[in-house]
């Protein structure tokens, strides 16, 4: 099996945190409404990071005492049903988020380049965990977007029954 691809995603975790410690001592941004805006941002975001470890762990059929992250099955529900990448839009996310509520340049450059390089790193991570799991992978990958959690909703919705007639 190929090596998981790492070196993207580690880049853009030390973007991100170098935009959270700026969060730490930089002052909010003058315009409250787009303070606001990232405030609704980061909380989404968080439930984004915060979900998949459940979903994963139940629903993945991980070996026991081994990580969510070993997964050996591909999961199609929950939030995965939406988004084959949460956790890393949640990322992308939470650099939205402080940008939007410090409005910076510095923290705009560092999120940009953080969004920049999950981006990447998602197109390696499906390219891994299509060699991992084969047809079940290429099938997931065709029903369910990236990234893209407005469309995972309209397709999550359109593909449910109707549920009786009015």
């Amino acid at each position: 099996m190929k090596k998981h691809p790492q070196l993207f995603g580690w880049i853009a975790g030390a973007l991100t945190m170098a935009v959270l410690v700026l969060a730490v001592f930089l002052e909010r941004g003058e315009l409250v409404s787009l303070r606001k805006i990232g405030a609704g941002v980061l909380i989404a975001a968080g439930a984004l990071v915060f979900l998949p470890f459940m979903t994963l762990r139940k629903h993945g059929k991980p070996p026991k005492g081994k990580s969510y992250m070993d997964a050996t099955v591909v999961v199609d529900r929950g939030i995965y049903a939406i988004v084959r990448h949460p956790q890393y839009l949640g990322y992308i996310l939470l650099n939205l988020g402080f940008m939007l509520m410090l409005q910076s340049p510095f923290a705009l450059s560092l999120g940009i380049l953080a969004i920049a390089f999950f981006l990447v790193h998602t197109i390696q991570e499906d390219k891994f965990c299509a060699a991992r799991f084969g047809e079940s992978w290429q099938d997931y990958s065709r029903k369910t977007p990236r990234l893209n959690f407005p469309l995972g909703i309209v397709r999550l919705v359109r593909k449910q029954p109707p549920t009786g007639s009015v």
